[in-house]
């Protein structure tokens, strides 16, 4: 094999040596490595060097790509300085709302699939977010997924266990499936909470009157006209003492 003239040999040496020495500043190592790769890889007939750093050593060829690997892997490494900050709680409610409002359009529209993946995506930024809890175990439920429907509860009542509005639609969800001692749990849950809640005491106490437990429907509901006067809560009482004539 043909040598290289010496001028040539000359010029690479001062160049593999200026670099290696510049790269003992172990603050800018990786710039200097890829550089002298660059150089290296210019020099095509040199096959064989030694080079000795506080950092690296590198010797032939085949360590080339071993230490261009090692820094393209460490390039890649998240630094924590670069690490993003939270939003502002203004910014991410009004960022919540936004997406909340887009989800329910976009299930009116019948846009299902890309409704719950919204969902989802807000409940990834805030899982306390009721509603978005609600919207999508009530669209699980439409789409008759009803496996998804339940975890959907499931996680939203552990994520807010404080939402009464969560536990009456899951106890609704769950008579509307037949599974009448759970929907009466779930109904017990949410008026331990508030017991005279007009909603809660009215959906719970029409399960009871279809189940023939008039006296127990008439308790619910004169319990929640003791706090809050309904429409809804006023007809099904009305309709309850006409039917058995009690009047007084």
């Amino acid at each position: 094999m043909m040598s290289a003239p010496p001028r040539t040999l000359c010029r690479r040496r001062r160049a593999i040596s200026c670099v290696t020495t510049v790269s003992r500043n172990k603050q800018r190592w990786k710039q200097h490595a890829l550089l002298l790769l660059t150089l290296v890889s210019c020099f095509s007939s040199v096959t064989t060097f030694s080079i000795m750093s506080p950092t690296l050593r590198i010797q032939g060829s085949s360590s080339l790509l071993h230490m261009a690997s090692v820094v393209k892997d460490t390039d890649n490494k998240p630094h924590h300085h670069s690490t993003q900050k939270p939003l502002p709680k203004k910014i991410l409610k009004r960022k919540i709302r936004n997406m909340y409002m887009k989800a329910k359009s976009m299930e009116r529209r019948g846009q299902w699939s890309e409704s719950c993946q919204l969902y989802k995506d807000i409940l990834k930024l805030d899982d306390k977010d009721a509603h978005s809890h609600l919207g999508l175990a009530r669209l699980e439920a439409r789409r008759n997924r009803h496996d998804h429907a339940r975890r959907a509860f499931e996680r939203g009542t552990q994520a807010c266990p404080q939402s009464v509005h969560l536990w009456q639609a899951y106890a609704l969800y769950e008579q509307k499936n037949n599974s009448i001692s759970r929907a009466r749990e779930l109904f017990q849950t949410a008026l331990s909470l508030e017991p005279n809640n007009a909603h809660v005491c009215h959906a719970s106490g029409l399960m009871e009157r279809q189940l023939g437990n008039t006296q127990l429907a008439k308790k619910l509901w004169e319990r929640a006209l003791e706090t809050k006067s309904t429409a809804a809560l006023v007809c099904s009482l009305g309709e309850l003492l006409i039917s058995h004539e009690q009047y007084d």
